[in-house]
């Protein structure tokens, strides 16, 4: 039994991804103008407008390749946050964001629609009008990140 404890990985290897996305945000594409929140893999909420924090951008390829090949709409992309705030959109300064771009016909990544770069994080993301904008950290180089 000594054996197998010393052998076995040490408990941090276990919560190594502590830090990790509490939430995932994406477009409904049953409910049009709504976005769902998932948490652990189960769909908690639907909201009209979120406010996301901490965020990170995912796009599946294998599920991207899917949608180009079969010419039909699946979940392949969200947003992943550590905090969703249910918004009002006529409560949010959109000045400060910008707009950013995915379709999965043409890009791989999300892009900001006004400089063209590629987008993996943001310090804020709101979803609304099924639009995506966000708010980035731009003294970061890790969150505008062009190929």
């Amino acid at each position: 039994m000594k054996a197998l404890r010393e052998s076995a990985l040490p408990m941090a290897h276990y919560f190594k991804d502590i830090d990790m996305a509490l939430y995932s945000a994406y477009r409904n594409l049953n409910k049009p103008n709504h976005f769902s929140i998932r948490q652990s893999g189960k769909v908690i909420d639907h909201q009209v407008t979120v406010v996301l924090e901490d965020c990170k951008f995912h796009v599946g390829e294998s599920g991207r390749i899917r949608v180009t090949q079969q010419r039909r709409k699946n979940v392949h992309s969200w947003v992943n946050a550590k905090k969703y705030i249910p918004a009002n959109i006529e409560d949010i300064n959109l000045l400060e964001y910008e707009e950013l771009y995915y379709d999965p016909y043409f890009t791989q990544h999300y892009y900001s629609v006004k400089t063209g770069e590629i987008v993996k994080e943001a310090l804020k993301v709101i979803l609304a009008n099924n639009r995506c904008y966000a708010l980035l950290d731009n003294k970061n180089k890790n969150s505008i990140l062009g190929d």
